[in-house]
């Protein structure tokens, strides 16, 4: 299953492990560790993905796979990844991994699966969309809210639009807006606007400048 962001893909993990739960899939006691995604539980036959590189364990960034040991002593975790190589990791010293029932669209990137289940939000532009919906070798299933689009029709008209241009102004944090310089008079029109106000300031006495 793959989100937009990753507060969604959080949520569905949390949802899903409920039900692999509930299935009896999952064997051990929950052993809870800190992760770089927070606190989270987890037990043998957890699916799990690393969100960063040990080189030394041999876990690079982008692989998934099932863990198949867990020992709470030492806080040693083991996976046997998808390709079939197994690793082993130190959850005090490495924390780049969470749960992998669900993962970003853009971790999707390059993989192929037989069924995707896609999770749309009002996030999705055209290059998502197109890496969402070509990831699959036979079936994709788009679970879409009526509040977010109401019909095909505006489903289709959110998936084709463009990206955001002036995104990093949206997402800029009140802090970074208060330290940003004033930008300088780019117009004809106020750059005389602004020569007319320096030289009317420059005639001033001092008695007459506040």
């Amino acid at each position: 299953m793959f989100a937009y962001t990753n507060r969604d893909v959080d949520a569905l993990n949390v949802e899903l492990r409920q039900v692999h739960r509930a299935r009896g899939e999952l064997g051990s006691p929950d052993v809870r560790f800190a992760t770089k995604h927070g606190e989270a539980d987890f037990a043998v036959g957890d699916r799990v993905q690393f969100a960063d590189t040990d080189k030394r364990a041999h876990i690079y960034n982008g692989n998934v796979g099932t863990i198949i040991g867990i020992d709470m002593r030492t806080g040693q975790l083991t996976a046997k990844l998808d390709t079939g190589r197994d690793v082993s990791w130190s959850a005090g010293e490495f924390q780049g991994f969470r749960h992998g029932y669900a993962g970003t669209i853009y971790k999707g990137q390059g993989k192929t699966l037989d069924h995707t289940y896609l999770y749309h939000t009002e996030h999705w532009r055209a290059a998502a969309s197109y890496v969402a919906l070509t990831r699959q070798r036979e079936s994709a299933q788009v679970f879409v809210a009526r509040e977010t689009a109401s019909d095909a029709a505006q489903l289709a008209r959110q998936i084709a639009r463009g990206e955001v241009k002036a995104a990093s102004v949206v997402w800029a944090t009140l802090e970074e807006i208060v330290k940003r310089p004033e930008r300088q008079a780019t117009t004809p029109e106020a750059q005389h606007q602004t020569q007319r106000e320096t030289r009317a300031g420059e005639g001033r006495s001092p008695r007459q400048a506040h």
